[in-house]
């Protein structure tokens, strides 16, 4: 067998290519500083927004979310000129945990559901924070139970199971969903114990109303 090619020619050539690798490379690197610091800020505004949204502090969660929703749309604008982006870890996480909040502030103040594209976020991450979100739901449920909200607590129920076999639907593969199939398992699991919580705390609540009635009545019979 005999080499065509000459030596210098080949490694001169291997040492063009790598140079223009090792460019992008550090192009990429220096994204990833700036989407990983990006990502934080959004996972940061995206939690304290939930806190307020607990507290009832809406106008509060509003204001985090808008701020969070800025961030979002810069880290888009990042992905459509680096795809690559798309896919790190912390990136989805970022987009998961803002989904999760905008979706809760929804459910609790009434105001129209965001889609993805609105929060400037993937498919996967949306449908991720949303079973993440009925993680807070049953928070609200737990906090409704021991205010003796009952039409809220049935409400908050209703949605939780709703979203629960909506995302049933989605049995694409995990390459796809990204372990979508196991949260949603997770969300089984949690809706059965609300449910369990909800029945117990109500018929517990029926029994102390029932008592009550009987000794008001009986001190009035006296």
């Amino acid at each position: 067998m005999s080499i065509c090619v000459g030596k210098d020619d080949l490694l001169k050539h291997m040492e063009a290519v790598l140079k223009r690798i090792q460019t992008q490379f550090n192009e990429l690197d220096e994204i990833r500083e700036r989407c990983f610091e990006m990502s934080r800020k959004l996972i940061r505004q995206s939690s304290i927004a939930i806190k307020h949204i607990h507290r009832t502090e809406l106008d509060k969660a509003k204001a985090m979310l808008n701020d969070a929703m800025k961030i979002a749309k810069e880290l888009s604008e990042i992905i459509s000129k680096h795809s690559d982006v798309a896919s790190w870890g912390f990136v989805q996480d970022a987009q998961r945990e803002l989904s999760e909040a905008a979706i809760l502030f929804s459910i609790v103040s009434g105001e129209k559901l965001p889609d993805p594209c609105e929060l400037n976020v993937c498919g996967v991450a949306y449908v991720h924070g949303l079973a993440e979100a009925m993680g807070e739901v049953r928070r609200l449920i737990l906090d409704g139970l021991n205010r003796g909200a009952k039409e809220d607590v049935k409400t908050l129920l209703r949605i939780m199971e709703e979203t629960y076999y909506l995302l049933l639907a989605f049995d694409h593969p995990d390459t796809i969903t990204l372990g979508l199939r196991r949260k949603v398992d997770q969300l089984r699991s949690l809706l059965e114990r609300t449910h369990s919580d909800v029945t117990i705390a109500l018929q517990c609540a029926a029994v102390i109303s029932s008592l009550q009635k009987h000794s008001e009545n009986l001190k009035g019979a006296q």
